[in-house]
């Protein structure tokens, strides 16, 4: 009877231990070059001074208007970009990559605007990528945090 048990029992916990086995591993979180390169992002926002650079008349001009923008980062290192400027289509390609970590972004698109090379990486999820930098712009000491928001399109 003792063996009958003994026997039960550890059929009972091989049991268990094969159906544990068998679940599903957790969903891994999607790496940041994952997110990154998921999907085209539209530009949202530039804030600077915690200002949208769009109602504010000191900074009008000195970007275009970030909602023309549409970025698509790719995962071999390369990015598509385009914007409007002065009612035309303006296409951009070059080259990306993270960098300090995942903390950061390198892409050579922003010289066009006069920005660092390498904004912070402020905010990266599924549907929101958001960026922070300085800028110097003439007439104001000092350089100006500038904030820069995507979302997924």
């Amino acid at each position: 009877m003792k063996n009958y048990w003994l026997f039960s029992s550890l059929f009972l916990v091989l049991l268990l231990l094969s159906f544990s086995a068998c679940q599903k591993e957790e969903d891994k979180e999607p790496s940041k070059t994952d997110m990154i390169t998921a999907h085209s992002w539209q530009g949202e926002q530039v804030l600077v001074l915690g200002t949208d650079v769009a109602t504010n008349p000191l900074f009008s001009g000195l970007l275009p208007d970030i909602t023309t923008m549409t970025l698509t980062f790719n995962r071999n290192g390369t990015y598509n970009a385009s914007y409007v400027e002065n009612g035309q289509t303006i296409p951009v390609s070059g080259n990306w990559e993270f960098r300090d970590n995942e903390t950061s972004v390198f892409f050579d698109l922003l010289t066009t605007f006069g920005l660092n090379e390498t904004l912070s990486l402020k905010e990266l999820s599924a549907d929101k990528l958001q960026f922070s930098t300085t800028v110097n712009i003439a007439g104001f000491p000092g350089s100006l945090p500038v904030d820069v928001h995507f979302v997924k399109k």
